[in-house]
């Protein structure tokens, strides 16, 4: 399984969820016109991720603003 890496823009949070650490970080601001757009391959990559690696999650949270 790779990671998933997501560059933020002006719209959107960057994503960076790292395989081998666990760590998946969320930073910035998110108002996308189309929320599931963005949040719906995140959230399929982390339901593989629970059901492939089956080990600790820690979530970082750096969020500015959140508008779904």
């Amino acid at each position: 399984m790779e990671n998933l890496i997501i560059p933020p823009s002006k719209y959107t949070l960057e994503v960076n969820f790292d395989v081998e650490s666990g760590i998946f970080d969320l930073k910035g601001s998110s108002y996308p016109e189309h929320a599931m757009e963005f949040f719906q391959p995140l959230y399929d990559w982390v339901h593989t991720y629970i059901k492939e690696v089956k080990d600790v999650i820690i979530l970082n949270l750096k969020v500015n603003y959140l508008n779904t």
